[in-house]
């Protein structure tokens, strides 16, 4: 479909193929590749254009450019992470494509395959941003500190406290070590 999971989306092209050009103005102009077609991408503020290089054919709007890209599919915009989509992939905002329990997440202005998301990755994910990052605290902290710039302030103290705990019995079992030797 697209280049794959790379962080960066080199196009090589035979420049005396490339017949058209978008025209007017444009804040971002850029070449993209997919699916063996090379489109020019023309951004000026919220309008974004994209011009086949060779055909001239013009779609108009990042979603429209996905949806050609994945014809009968459904397409939703991300523009934040959750558990499907997580700051691991670092690029938004991203299009989610789902086909046969796959999630694939397409980064329009690079054309590129940002994620595949199988259903045990959004598990992994869940598990990850809940457990790992003591998220599953979230709440009660909010509930107890309230809205604004404090609302994960009981969570972080909760953590602390933890690692003074682990730091604490390792302290101990070296006491207890140097005092068997």
């Amino acid at each position: 479909l697209l280049y794959g999971d790379h962080d960066t989306a080199p196009v090589s092209v035979d420049i005396e193929t490339l017949a058209f050009m978008p025209t007017g103005k444009a804040e971002d102009l850029r070449l993209v590749s997919a699916s063996g077609t090379t489109w020019w991408r023309a951004q000026n503020g919220a309008d974004t254009v994209y011009v086949d290089a060779r055909s001239g054919d013009m779609l108009k709007g990042d979603e429209t450019f996905v949806q050609a890209l994945v014809p009968g599919r459904a397409v939703s915009k991300v523009t934040g992470y959750s558990d499907e989509y997580g700051f691991a992939y670092k690029r938004l905002p991203v299009w989610r494509v789902e086909n046969k329990g796959v999630l694939t997440f397409i980064e329009a202005k690079t054309a590129v395959i940002a994620a595949k998301v199988a259903p045990l990755q959004v598990a992994e994910t869940w598990s990850f941003s809940k457990f790992h990052k003591w998220q599953f605290l979230d709440g009660l902290s909010e509930a107890l500190m309230g809205a604004g710039p404090l609302k994960n302030a009981a969570r972080d103290v909760v953590m602390v406290l933890f690692m003074l705990l682990g730091l604490g019995m390792a302290v101990l079992g070296l006491m207890l070590r140097k005092r068997k030797v």
